[in-house]
């Protein structure tokens, strides 16, 4: 992390995941719910138009032998 110094002497953290892990902790209920960074509505509606696609590479994620087909 580019400002470890700055983390270290403010927030006591050492690295990036003790960092996240403040800022997750942090944060309060208020008018800027988890909705205000992600479109939810969006990502569900687009899901749809690639759902097969999405579900073809979960299957082969974690394959050894992924054999590549040339057309």
């Amino acid at each position: 992390m580019k400002h470890i110094n700055a983390y270290k002497d403010s927030l006591e953290c050492d690295n990036s995941d003790s960092v996240f892990s403040h800022l997750i902790s942090s944060l309060t209920d208020s008018i800027l719910v988890w909705d205000y960074f992600v479109n939810w509505h969006k990502v569900f509606s687009n899901i749809h138009d690639i759902e097969i696609q999405l579900n073809t590479l979960n299957y082969i994620v974690g394959k050894e032998k992924v054999k590549r087909r040339t057309i």
